[in-house]
Formats: structure tokens, sequence, C-alpha cells
């Protein structure tokens, strides 16, 4: 084999870098294609904020229910306005999840210490509190319960007027926050409370009521609705006269109820400020999380 053979296959004959970029430019076109295909297939969006808990095998064993029940409070705040959507790709789904869980955040802390949460379930958080009339030094009030949901209400519409202000994407999730809205029931009754793998939980007549009354017929998208269990001492905390409202449901009967409107606690939001970076950077670390399966 001549020299001149052996030049043209290891030499000037053959661009080694040349074939190097078209293989990263075949490979990078290959990701952007599969990442599309990902981030705009559509998702099913009916459990946005449920959080994925994983169970160590060497957590403690169950605590079993409480032998005596307690007289509790029972708050179930509910976010509307992603879940009529119920299919958005998996970019603006991961949007809507930060969103949620931002706006689940605060209504949390904002109900602390008064009302200690239980569990997450979609877009909306059980809170519980129990009675003084059942303990006396600790328990709660029915004028601090309503000023704890009070409080919530003003944290949700507040971030969410920050959320809107810092909003820079036009995904159909962002796009969406100013119509997001919240719903609290209020209930009261006996309740059991009980640990499974080291997470609270409560169990009686009284939380099967309360998550019955978020299936309601009020109609709005917005309010404070109280059953007449919890209805006495929160009265007096509420500016706000309530309508006088009923619902009835099989196994339970007729509930007589005060609904709160919320128009006028929740007006123009005034000196907030925008923070679009840190908008964009928990939106992109929801998105990675998508990705990497490590989404809460």
């Amino acid at each position: 084999m001549s020299s001149e053979t052996v030049i043209g296959m290891h030499g000037e004959g053959f661009h080694w870098p040349f074939v190097l970029m078209i293989v990263i430019l075949v490979l990078a076109i290959m990701g952007i294609v599969f990442l599309a295909r990902y981030f705009f297939s559509p998702v099913d969006v009916s459990t946005l904020g449920s959080a994925k808990v994983a169970i160590a095998d060497d957590q403690p064993p169950d605590d079993p229910p409480d032998d005596i029940e307690h007289d509790t409070f029972v708050v179930i705040p509910d976010i509307s306005g992603y879940t009529r959507f119920m299919q958005l790709t998996r970019f603006a789904a991961g949007h809507a999840q930060f969103v949620v869980m931002q706006l689940l955040d605060v209504i949390i802390n904002s109900a602390r210490p008064v009302l200690s949460p239980t569990r997450v379930e979609g877009d909306s958080v059980m809170l519980y509190a129990v009675s003084d009339r059942d303990d006396l030094t600790e328990g709660a009030s029915g004028p601090s319960v309503a000023a704890a949901v009070h409080d919530m209400v003003t944290a949700f519409y507040r971030k969410r007027a920050e959320l809107l202000a810092g909003n820079l994407c036009p995904c159909d999730a962002c796009k969406h926050i100013g119509e997001l809205e919240l719903k609290v029931v209020v209930h009261r009754g006996d309740v059991l409370r009980y640990r499974l793998r080291g997470m609270e939980d409560l169990s009686g007549m009284a939380v099967i009521e309360a998550h019955r009354l978020l299936k309601n017929s009020v109609g709005r998208n917005r309010y404070v609705l109280v059953s007449e269990a919890a209805a006495e001492d929160i009265r007096l905390f509420w500016k706000l006269a309530p309508e006088k409202h009923r619902e009835r449901y099989d196994g339970i009967g007729e509930v007589l109820c005060d609904l709160y409107s919320l128009e006028e606690e929740t007006g123009q939001v005034s000196d907030i400020a925008k923070s679009p970076l840190h908008d964009m950077a928990g939106k992109l670390a929801s998105n990675m999380q998508a990705i990497t399966g490590t989404a809460r």
C-alpha cells in the first residue's frame, strides 16, 4: 500500500472534527425532539399539589387512634382554577405544580399555630384544631380559628398577586394564575387522631362531613362555608354578615351553614414586589424535577 493511500485514509482525506460535529448535532436534535415531546405531551392535573411521600422501612410502628374523641375544628381550604382544564402539557403542568405548592405553603404557614395540617389532597389541605371546649389550656377558640381562616385567605390572595406580578411565562398554566380562587370549609365535631408512619391524620364523622361540604351547591368560586356546628363563635369575628345556606347529603341529612362572601376580603393587593428571576428559577426547577422523577 502506497504512502498516498495511507494519508488518504488517516490524514487530510478524513475530517474527524467534521464527523464529530455532525454526530453532536444529530444527538442535540434528538434531545430537543425528546424534550419537546415530553414537555408538550398532555398530562392529568387533577392531583396537583399532592405530595409523594417515601415511607422508609425503619419507620416506627403505627399509633392506634386515640381512645377519646376530641371536639375539633376541621378546616379544608381548596384551590380552584386549574383542575377545570384537567389536561395541560408537562411543561405547563410543572409550572402549575410550582404555583399550587407555593399557594398551599402560604396557606399552611398563615394558619399556624392555631391550625395544624394533616395531609395535602391534590390542591387542598386538611387542617384542624382541638377546641377550647375540649382542651381548656391549649385548645383553640372559635374567634382564633376565624382569625386563622381570615389570615390564610389574605395570605392566599397576596401570594397569588405576587406570583402574577413576577410571572413572565405565557404557558397555559401561568397565564391563568389570576383565575385561581380559594374556597374554605369550616366544620366542627368529634374527631379521633392517629399517626400513620409518622404522619398525623384524623378520622370520624366530622371529617367525612367536612369533605362532603366541599361538594356543595354554593355556585361560587370563592367563599368560606361554615357549618352550623362551628358557626356560633366564628360569626363573632367576621366583619361581614353571613348568608344562610343549607345542604343535604345522603347518610348525613340537612346541614345548615353560614356562607361568607370573599369579595370584600380580597380587594386589590398593594405594594407587591415583582420577583421574576425567583419565579423563573422555581418553575425551571419544577420542570427539572419532572424530568428526573424527583418532583414532590
